[in-house]
């Protein structure tokens, strides 16, 4: 079997686990029938959602990114500062930087990217990438770059982070109280019966949930 390749990022704060961390969370509530399984799958979004909702709205109003980055940046600025950068190309963005292991790097602020790769696939700037933007800002001033955020993935913003989570997930309902249109439930389509084989061979079972009875 072939699997589709996805080519967006999922490293790091971007995980690729998600599945996994889900199939763990959800491991009891998967041995139950279909709808007990979705009411806790549901019952757990609208837990997240709306802890999420709080942590968007806490903190200061000026701060302008999520917490995890945030601190990223806040530790990799001191160090950025103090690295080498020499200037390649001001008009293209282009900027050799020094790091601490000796080795030179390549960082391209205008295409956010860096040789070291981080900054390519975090998104958000490695201190090599930090330390040429400061450069950048200090002397060259180009239209496009007004500060640092400038470089940051606008997904790591706050107002971006407070908007993905602006709707409220609510719980469904008791099956009594659904009102599900005629037509509607009309249109509904049920497993197909079959015959079971056996001890109780020669009976028909369907497994819909409108005609859902236990075995006799």
């Amino acid at each position: 079997m072939s699997f589709p390749h996805f080519p967006g990022p999922r490293y790091n704060i971007d995980t690729s686990n998600c599945a996994e961390f889900l199939n763990a969370l959800f491991e009891n509530a998967r041995k139950l029938s279909l709808l007990p399984m979705l009411d806790v799958v549901i019952d757990k979004m609208a837990e997240w959602f709306n802890r999420q909702m709080k942590d968007a709205a806490a903190g200061l109003s000026t701060r302008k990114l999520v917490p995890f980055v945030e601190n990223k940046i806040h530790k990799r600025v001191p160090k950025g500062q103090k690295l080498i950068v020499t200037p390649l190309n001001t008009f293209e963005l282009e900027y050799s930087v020094i790091g601490k292991d000796g080795k030179t790097y390549i960082v391209d602020l205008h295409q956010k990217k860096c040789s070291c790769r981080k900054f390519d696939i975090d998104r958000y700037p490695c201190a090599l990438s930090i330390g040429a933007d400061v450069k950048c800002l200090k002397h060259d001033r180009p239209l496009e770059l007004s500060d640092m955020y400038d470089i940051i993935s606008p997904n790591y913003l706050t107002k971006v982070w407070a908007l993905a989570y602006r709707r409220t997930i609510y719980l469904v309902p008791h099956m009594s109280e659904w009102m599900v249109p005629k037509d509607i439930a009309e249109q509904c389509p049920l497993p197909p019966e079959y015959t079971k084989k056996g001890k109780n061979s020669g009976k028909k079972v369907s497994f819909g949930w409108r005609t859902w009875a236990p075995y006799q």
